[in-house]
Parts: C-alpha cells; sequence; structure tokens
C-alpha cells in the first residue's frame, strides 16, 4: 500500500512538472517592434533640391538654399547647403546645418575669400545618409576693386542672365584688355568687355564687346558684327552661342553710362538683334548692362 502511494505521488509531480514546461514553453512573448529594424519599413535617402539662383550674390555672405521633397520615411537630422573651391562638395567640407524639416530653407554661406569661384548644393541627412542636389557656382566680389567684380547681365532670347563675367575670371582676374595696345599712334585702341555665362565650354554663352578709345566716354554709340579692329574705330561685337547656331549681329547700340579713370569703372547698357545662320527670323539680345573695372596697365 505504501509502495502505491510512492508512485501515485511520483506520477502526480512529473504530470505537474511537464504541464508548466508546457505551458512556459508556448507562452506569447510580448516584444515591441523596433520600427527602424522592422523589415517591413525600408528607408530611403531624403530627396532635396537646390535652389535655382543666390540671394545677394555680389555680398559677402551669398545665400542659397533648398527644398526637402522627401525625408526619405526616417527623420531629417542636417540639411543646409556645402560649398567648396572644387567641384561636388560634400559635408566633409564647408557647410551650414540650419534645419531638420521637410520644406524649404534658406543658408547663409560665410568665410568667403575674394574674386573665388565656389561650387555650391543643398545638401540632407537622415538616418540612412546624406543626398545632395543640384550644384550652382558662384564668384565672390574683388575687394581691391570697389568691392565689385565684373558684371555682365543680358536677356538672350528672353532667357534672363544675371551673373556673366569674363572666362575663367576666377583663375586669370582681368576685368577688361585694351587691344592694339602697340600699335602705330593713331590706330585705335579697342577695350574688350567679355561675358560668359559659365566657364563650360560645352555650355557657354558669350557676349564679347569691343569698344573703340573715341567711345571712352559718355554717349550712346552704334554696335556692329566684329569685322575690323585695326582701322574701324565703331563698337563691335560678337555673339557665342551654346548651340551650333552661328550668330552675326545686325543692328544694335551700346551706351556708355560711366567712364571714369579715377574710380576706373566703366559701366552702360547694350542691346541688339542677330541672325542665324540658315534659320529665318530676327533674335534678340536685350536690357543689356555691364560694369567693369578698368583694371588693364593701360590705364595705370
Amino acid at each position: 500500500m505504501k509502495n502505491l502511494k510512492i508512485s501515485f505521488l511520483l506520477t502526480m509531480s512529473l504530470s505537474l512538472f511537464l504541464l508548466i514546461s508546457c505551458t512556459s514553453d508556448n507562452e506569447p512573448i510580448n516584444e515591441a517592434i523596433d520600427p527602424i529594424t522592422d523589415p517591413t519599413t525600408t528607408i530611403e535617402l531624403p530627396i532635396v533640391i537646390t535652389k535655382t539662383s543666390f540671394t545677394d550674390p555680389l555680398t559677402a555672405n551669398p545665400k542659397l538654399g533648398g527644398t526637402i521633397t522627401s525625408d526619405g520615411g526616417s527623420p531629417i537630422t542636417a540639411s543646409g547647403i556645402v560649398w567648396n573651391t572644387t567641384a561636388n562638395p560634400t559635408i566633409a567640407n564647408s557647410k551650414t546645418n540650419d534645419n531638420t524639416n521637410v520644406g524649404s530653407f534658406v543658408s547663409t554661406m560665410t568665410g568667403l575669400s575674394p574674386k573665388t569661384t565656389y561650387y555650391v548644393r543643398a545638401y540632407a541627412t537622415n538616418s540612412k545618409g546624406t543626398s545632395y542636389g543640384s550644384q550652382k557656382t558662384i564668384t565672390t566680389a574683388d575687394t581691391n576693386t570697389d568691392n565689385t567684380p565684373a558684371l555682365m547681365t543680358a536677356n538672350i532670347d528672353n532667357v534672363q542672365y544675371d551673373i556673366m563675367r569674363p572666362y575663367l575670371y576666377a583663375v586669370i582676374g582681368d576685368d577688361v584688355k585694351v587691344e592694339n595696345n602697340g600699335a602705330e599712334p593713331g590706330a585705335p585702341r579697342y577695350l574688350w568687355i567679355q561675358g560668359d555665362t559659365t566657364d563650360n565650354l560645352d555650355t557657354l554663352i558669350e557676349i564679347n564687346l569691343h569698344i573703340p578709345n573715341k567711345q571712352w566716354a559718355p554717349g550712346t554709340y552704334n554696335l556692329y558684327e566684329r569685322q575690323d579692329l585695326s582701322t574701324v574705330a565703331e563698337s563691335q561685337g560678337d555673339l557665342l552661342l551654346n548651340t551650333d547656331d552661328s550668330a552675326t549681329i545686325t543692328s544694335g547700340t551700346i551706351t556708355v553710362t560711366e567712364f571714369n579713370l579715377t574710380t576706373k569703372r566703366i559701366k552702360g547698357t547694350f542691346s541688339f538683334t542677330y541672325s542665324k545662320f540658315g534659320k529665318d527670323g530676327e533674335f534678340k539680345v536685350t536690357n543689356g548692362t555691364f560694369n567693369y573695372a578698368l583694371d588693364s596697365p593701360y590705364f595705370d
């Protein structure tokens, strides 16, 4: 009888142990799912667009910005603009950090050197990484020349260009050149004013103006297609397009509003019509302006 009781107790104990073990093994585990590590959540880089133009581009602290159109599924942790003197700047270069929200923002560039071209673009960062907008360029003012660098503007076939400067201006640094400087006495000298939309030869549009010394004074003068700079003492010019079209100036005027040998500045306006070889119609350049330093050794 005693042995039966012991056997019964052992059987009951074993059954209870197995019941507790099964209950523990099958109990659901309630753990919160981290959305960052959730395999069903896909995080992408943010999408950011660089603004089309600078605010106050000729000041010591120009402004540029961008628009974040998507955070990529993760909060924005930093955004602003980056810049450098070489192309495709990154957050490893000079940068601002002004914004953590989706939408538009504006940032101010600081610590810039005079008469230097900078490459600038907007950026935005989330947990996935950093993305960038398109690249813009800006050339800072020449602090040695009235704090104003060479600047030409023009509306070319209804497209406005607000920052045109001599080709490779940031490298060479000359506002103007005097042509025929070594010619015999009495031969015309020409002041050469050049404006390029960019330093990229594949995409630039270029305007060249050649003003004879007899017109180095306030006044309005006819502007002709460039032909002869050795004997014809008239203002001449040419237009280089970023297409295969050959442009020829058909009529135009140039107005010198200031020619000052004390401040060494020349300022004025211009406009002209032109033709394209093999194409019908009349094409126009309007609202042209120029403001350049007379920094040629000829004026020393």
